[in-house]
């Protein structure tokens, strides 16, 4: 018998199996190169593509992740914070492989399952001897490597993704009390919060508040500049949300309906009640794409979400527009600055 000796070189077998697919699990945690950035783009999909990741996409919205990843990269950001901040905004849709943990493990683990038994299934069927016995133990220590080596590799992933990202500073509102209650921003000016974004350039709540403000008096240039910063701020999901639907709509309005689309429809994947998004983009596809397909569509969503009388009425009015063929294809207005 060689009982010792046997178990003796699966051990060995094992250990530099695992040796091994160590080294090239950290070759896939770190991508084997010194651009971490064209690394992390390379595993993000582009949001309004098919199937393209970041760094492949021409798109524009593509363009500006790229920029985003850059900026957190040269803030220190570590490879698992940056996705983690993309998976909090659209989902684990947003990365071209899957995590290596929770739900999604399986989809890591089962074609090791499967090529092992593939292999145990094909060795079996070789006359018995000690080399077919040890050859066995061997795949089967090496799919159980493998196995093991991805799940540590997973707790590393979810380790790394809990880290706290790096938080904005304070933001000082001109005249507010030493309470920390501040005031009411209906009585903040424009300069004012002009000035306290200047200081705070990561602040995004009071900057979306200020498009809103330029959109109502009809300065899209002055909401355009705020947007286009505010879609690459750290900010929650609601925030980055808002961000999306007011720089699509800013940018329909500014020329690019195309782009701006784009935009809206990122907003509405990440909440698809958002009926600001969807009334703009119903906008965008009429006045701005002369689409009347894609404009009744967002419409009669909307009419379904059960609105009021006044709303109706806006929606009503719309429809009647796309139906005469008015205003097809010519985005030269506000239509309204917030939905019906």
């Amino acid at each position: 018998m060689n009982g010792p000796r046997s178990v003796g070189r699966t051990l060995l077998t094992t250990v530099l199996a695992a040796i091994v697919l160590f080294g090239i699990g950290l070759g896939i945690r770190h991508g084997g190169g010194t651009d971490r950035v064209r690394d992390i783009t390379t595993r993000l999909r582009c949001p309004v593509c098919q199937g393209e990741s970041v760094a492949d996409s021409p798109s524009k919205n593509a363009q500006e992740i790229a920029v985003l990843v850059r900026q957190q990269v040269d803030a220190g950001w570590t490879t698992p914070q940056i996705e983690q901040y993309f998976v909090d905004r659209y989902g684990s849709f947003i990365l071209l492989d899957p995590p290596r943990s929770g739900s999604t493990l399986w989809l890591w683990i089962a074609p090791v399952v499967a090529v092992t038994v593939g292999l145990i299934a094909v060795i079996s069927r070789l006359g018995r001897s000690r080399r077919r016995t040890w050859t066995m133990s061997s795949a089967a220590a090496l799919g159980l490597s493998s196995m093991v080596l991805l799940v540590i590799l997973g707790a590393g992933e979810r380790t790394g993704r809990a880290g706290d990202m790096p938080a904005a500073p304070p933001v000082t509102i001109p005249g507010a009390t030493s309470d920390g209650s501040g005031r009411d921003l209906s009585t903040v000016t424009e300069t004012e919060m002009e000035a306290v974004i200047a200081k705070n350039p990561n602040v995004i709540g009071m900057r979306l508040a200020l498009v809103e403000r330029y959109l109502n008096a009809g300065d899209i240039d002055a909401a355009y500049h705020h947007t286009s910063v505010a879609i690459d701020l750290p900010a929650s999901d609601q925030e980055y949300e808002h961000a999306l639907r007011l720089h699509g709509w800013t940018t329909a309005l500014k020329g690019a309906p195309a782009s701006g689309a784009e935009y809206l429809r990122a907003a509405l994947t990440l909440s698809p009640d958002d009926r600001d998004a969807r009334w703009f983009l119903a906008n965008v596809e009429w006045h701005g794409l002369g689409n009347a397909a894609g404009a009744k569509e967002q419409l009669a969503t909307l009419t379904a979400a059960s609105v009021g009388a006044d709303q109706q009425r806006k929606i009503d009015a719309l429809v009647a527009d796309i139906t005469s063929g008015t205003g097809g294809g010519i985005m030269t207005a506000t239509p309204a600055a917030s939905a019906p």
